[in-house]
């Protein structure tokens, strides 16, 4: 004997559905049978809001559970009668959270890393860094490699420049300092990834 009850949230605000269904029992809600739908075994009140008496009775009227259900404005509430007592069901969990961008994958960033290495001068070696962070991020250490394709200290401080507000880790960003050549290099890098505001 199974009884389930669902109190769903209306179009508009503080309203609600409840929907049972059940056999051979009876629902009450607030002392008042429902009926149900001969088809589909189920029952819908509307417009319900705050706390309802939902009571599962046998045929001779004797209640075999009962619950007090409080109806959140827009929420849903469900209840199921598993021939022994009442209890709420949980609600579905709710999508997860996203963590925050992904990186760029492993397989593309060798790609990317192998196009930066055939070509001959840093303004080429920019361009395709630019291009591909307008889309990805990456983590300090890709940053880092990107760097290390650079030869001089300007082309690797612009490589932080095109970067910086896409690395994935900035906590490991002070990282970045030894692959400069120069303390003066490595300090004006510092400072643009300084100045980057995480949320």
């Amino acid at each position: 004997m199974i009884a389930t009850a669902l109190l769903l949230a209306a179009t508009h605000a503080h309203a609600g559905d409840l929907v049972i269904q059940v056999e051979p029992v009876s629902i009450y809600v607030d002392g008042r049978r429902v009926e149900m739908d001969p088809v589909t075994g189920r029952v819908k009140l509307r417009g319900l809001r705050g706390v309802h008496v939902v009571e599962v009775r046998d045929p001779s009227g004797v209640v075999l559970a009962h619950s007090e259900v409080r109806v959140p404005p827009r929420q849903n509430v469900r209840l199921v009668f598993d021939g022994a007592g009442m209890r709420p069901i949980a609600p579905p969990a709710p999508p997860p959270q996203p963590v925050g961008p992904e990186p760029m994958d492993g397989a593309t960033f060798t790609l990317l890393m192998s196009e930066v290495s055939k070509l001959s001068f840093g303004d080429d070696k920019l361009g395709a860094i630019e291009l591909a962070a307008a889309r990805s991020w990456f983590t300090t250490d890709q940053v880092g490699q990107l760097i290390d394709q650079m030869s001089f200290g300007d082309d690797k401080i612009a490589v932080v420049k095109l970067t910086r507000t896409r690395i994935v880790d900035m906590d490991r960003a002070f990282t970045l300092a030894s692959r400069f050549d120069f303390s003066n290099d490595a300090e004006e890098a510092m400072d643009l990834l300084r100045a980057v505001r995480t949320p």
